[in-house]
């Protein structure tokens, strides 16, 4: 198993993929007052908010991507270690959308 994670590629990958999520998280982050701090490393993300996180999460999916809230204000992204840099492109817009979405409503849906 280990052997698979190193010589197929897999850690590669995700140090790859995770410098992709970090930078268009921080970019998300940079045009979204809401958004506090980027954490993470790899692909295991969060996005912590100046206010309650629960509405993001149902704005997320609504859109087709899957978040949850693991703080008050914590919105955790942990996609799989499979996905290809346009799967987390499509996502992250998404997610984009949804912050743009709970911006505009003042938090509610």
């Amino acid at each position: 198993m280990l052997e698979q994670l190193v010589d197929g590629g897999l850690i590669a990958q995700i140090g790859r993929i995770g410098r992709r999520v970090e930078e268009r998280l921080r970019s998300m982050a940079a045009a979204h007052p809401i958004v506090k701090e980027v954490r993470g490393a790899g692909l295991i993300w969060g996005l912590d908010l100046k206010r309650d996180a629960t509405p993001v999460v149902p704005a997320a999916l609504s859109r087709g991507v899957v978040v949850n809230r693991t703080a008050e204000t914590v919105v955790r992204l942990l996609p799989p270690l499979v996905i290809t840099s346009d799967e987390i492109d499509e996502g992250l817009a998404r997610l984009d959308a949804a912050l743009t979405v709970v911006e505009a409503d003042g938090g509610q849906l």
